[in-house]
């Protein structure tokens, strides 16, 4: 058995270096990225403003609308129960 684990720790060392070694190596050989002085891109348009909620007044609470959720209070905690 304690053969077994030694092959069995040296496999998982090797199957390690080799897939760091192999996966350095396929990064070293992958497509560069364009660099940015040489090729010119047009600016994006820029996007148009989103109303969330056209019934609120901006002048009021500037822009920030505030929802309550409505959901039935409980008298009691919901920690608390009334078994002895």
């Amino acid at each position: 058995m304690k053969n077994f684990k030694t092959f069995l720790h040296f496999l998982i060392a090797f199957t390690s270096i080799f897939g760091f070694l192999g996966g350095w190596a396929t990064l070293a050989h992958s497509r560069k990225p364009i660099q940015p002085g040489t090729a010119q891109l047009d600016p994006l348009a820029p996007l148009a403003p989103i109303d969330l909620n056209p019934q609120a007044s901006s002048a009021n609470n500037n822009g920030m609308v505030f929802v309550s959720p409505n959901r039935p209070r409980r008298s009691r905690s919901m920690f608390m129960t009334s078994g002895s």
